[in-house]
């Protein structure tokens, strides 16, 4: 008999389902959490062990069909193209659940509701399909023994993928999930609408974009983009389809009414969440002009008296000059009588003058802050202050294009040419002309500093920061991720605000 010149090599197919697609070992065990979550569970229990990993619900069981194909896929003396039909049956209905079989050399047992009983069964990859007792199990339960499983990494990556499921999932005995909810932020809302639920909020720390994606309460993706507008936001959101072009039209309607919340509540607002409405209703307004985000905001505290807002401090700029110290210094040091005076974090410092396109006075010095040594000291805290680069201190070590990988050089150099055309502007950079971008080793806070080099700033972008990484990435897969990674090493400015129509902008854009 003659080998025919097309077959089917369901081994390999299996191979590839069951195990090569995960990055870790351990992600078999968050692929069986997202099909019990599929079975209408109430309650989901995992126990993990070195010998044995078990996942149990109380929702559907396996249908008569899926046990079928069950038994034919993993029974060798089947003819192949019986074992790949049965795949192909297994990947529309369960695809899932061939996760199970990912654990090298492992034996699976499956125990499922038929009726008024329970059926139970072991696969091995060696081609056997047994019928077992079904001892004491009354839910469905798959249960997998195998070689090379990371029992730690299986418990701390289920407890992360189940943490906002609404359905109580429970990890050796502890209950892990929360719910849909974020643990920090100023203000947050929730979402629901006829294609998704969920909730979204403006962070107490982050700077970037966190969007945690679910499906049926269970963590399938988390993006993490650069603030785009000034607009900051953290989200947790499960669909009922995969459309994030959907999902941030949604989170950028909802992020601006966020924006006005947060605005009309910073009264009622902590200290500490106070502070941090501030740093993003500045960074907001920078970029919208919107009057409504600082509109009767008292942000702006002074030396004696009640804290101004913006129009405030614009009445007291037109009668003369603005007096300012840093909120962190005595006042005792300086001469206050008859004057209104500032007092002010760097950030507003430098968001007021901008603003009012003057510079802010110091006060005069009692006289015992007159000496020669309170003026070196004055001095050197001023020259620190104004010559503190852009984007953060001390940069790292450049490093020489030769010495990048190919993928860190084609980034860079989409950078550049971005930049130097005048394609991309970035913030307070007249001319791009003479601007220089480098990786630089050691530096993984924050993603770009500034130095001063040969007359022009020198942008060093840290090449081990976990986002920079992300961007060379993207960026190898496709050419349109450069315009989030440029918005993200201008800590979130629209350098395209002329150009948009050449920028191809996607679902990221949107979120202005």
């Amino acid at each position: 008999m003659t080998r025919p010149l097309l077959s089917i090599d369901v081994e390999a197919e299996i191979r590839k389902l069951t195990g090569q697609r995960f990055k870790t070992p351990a992600d078999y065990a968050v692929e069986l959490l997202k099909w019990a979550a599929a079975q209408r569970p109430m309650r989901i229990d995992i126990s993990i062990s070195r010998a044995c990993f078990s996942l149990s619900h109380d929702g559907d069981g396996l249908s008569p069909r899926l046990t079928r194909d069950l038994s034919a896929l993993f029974d060798r003396r089947r003819p192949d193209d019986e074992r790949h039909e049965a795949l192909v049956t297994i990947e529309d209905e369960a695809p899932e659940l061939l996760a199970a079989f990912a654990v090298p050399g492992c034996r699976v047992r499956i125990a499922t509701p038929s009726g008024t009983r329970v059926t139970a069964y072991e696969y091995t990859r060696d081609g056997v399909m047994l019928r077992v007792d079904a001892g004491d199990d009354d839910r469905l339960t798959i249960s997998i023994r195998g070689r090379g499983r990371d029992i730690d990494l299986e418990r701390s990556l289920l407890r992360e993928a189940g943490r906002y499921s609404i359905v109580p999932v429970f990890v050796d005995g502890e209950r892990v999930n929360h719910g849909p909810k974020l643990d920090d932020t100023v203000v947050q809302v929730d979402l629901r609408n006829e294609r998704l639920h969920g909730v979204v909020g403006l962070p107490s720390k982050s700077d970037l974009v966190r969007v945690v994606r679910l499906k049926r309460g269970i963590r399938v993706e988390e993006k993490l983009l650069a603030s785009v507008g000034g607009m900051i936001l953290h989200a947790v959101v499960d669909e009922n389809e995969d459309d994030f072009d959907a999902t941030s039209g949604t989170l950028r309607r909802a992020g601006r009414r966020l924006y006005r919340r947060m605005a009309e509540m910073y009264d009622e607002l902590t200290d500490d969440r106070r502070a941090r409405a501030v740093e993003l209703l500045l960074t907001r307004y920078e970029h919208t002009r919107e009057p409504e985000l600082l509109q009767g905001i008292r942000a702006f505290a002074v030396a004696s008296g009640q804290p101004l807002d913006l129009a405030g401090i614009r009445r007291f700029a037109e009668r003369g000059a603005l007096y300012a110290i840093s909120l962190d210094e005595p006042l005792r040091r300086y001469d206050l009588s008859g004057r209104t005076v500032l007092r002010l974090t760097a950030r507003q410092r430098r968001f007021l003058e901008k603003e009012l396109g003057a510079q802010l006075s110091v006060p005069a010095l009692r006289r015992g802050d007159r000496g020669f040594f309170a003026a070196v000291a004055r001095f050197r805290k001023s020259l620190s202050e104004r010559l503190s680069p852009r984007f953060g201190g001390s940069a790292g070590r450049p490093v020489a294009d030769e010495d990048l990988s190919p993928e860190e050089r084609g980034f860079l150099t989409a950078v550049r040419a971005e930049i130097r055309a005048g394609a991309f502007s970035l913030p307070g950079e007249a001319r791009p002309f003479g601007l220089r971008f480098r990786m630089a080793e050691r530096q993984r806070r924050p993603l770009v500093r500034v130095e001063r080099s040969d007359g022009a700033n020198e942008y060093r972008v840290s090449r081990d920061h976990p986002l920079v990484r992300s961007m060379v990435d993207a960026y190898r897969v496709s050419p349109a991720f450069l315009y989030p990674a440029l918005a993200s090493l201008a800590e979130g400015h629209d350098g395209y605000a002329d150009t948009r129509a050449e920028a191809g902008l996607g679902a990221l854009a949107r979120l202005t």
